[in-house]
């Protein structure tokens, strides 16, 4: 059972730390660089034997049960999109989409992602 984590931000931190006490087999710590994933790794001491820097050519290598979106709020829609065909279960950091950006077609948005994905 793999997980995988998007960001390196302070609430990426906090998430890691929690979820680095279940029992995933490997823990993927993905970004936009593979070097910022490594350097997330080591300011936050997250030396452990199955923790592993990735970007997201990760997805199309391994499979996951559980992937945690923990991005800029104005991006998680962009990485619903890119994720939502995987048979993994999603957590997105609150909100999860940007009443900024999508006003008032939020709803629709979170109708259609539900109804093409469990």
């Amino acid at each position: 059972m793999n997980f995988a984590i998007i960001g390196t931000s302070k609430i990426a931190r906090i998430h890691l730390e929690y979820i680095s006490h279940y029992d995933f087999k490997e823990i993927y710590v993905v970004s936009r660089s593979k070097v910022r994933a490594e350097k997330f790794i080591k300011k936050n001491n997250f030396f452990s034997k199955n923790i592993y820097p990735a970007n997201m050519s990760i997805f199309k290598i391994k499979k996951f049960k559980l992937v945690d979106i923990c991005v800029n709020t104005n991006l998680h829609h962009i990485y619903l999109n890119k994720l939502s065909k995987l048979k993994s279960t999603i957590i997105v950091e609150k909100p999860i989409v940007s009443l900024g950006i999508f006003k008032h077609k939020f709803q629709d948005y979170l109708e259609n992602l539900y109804k093409t994905n469990k």
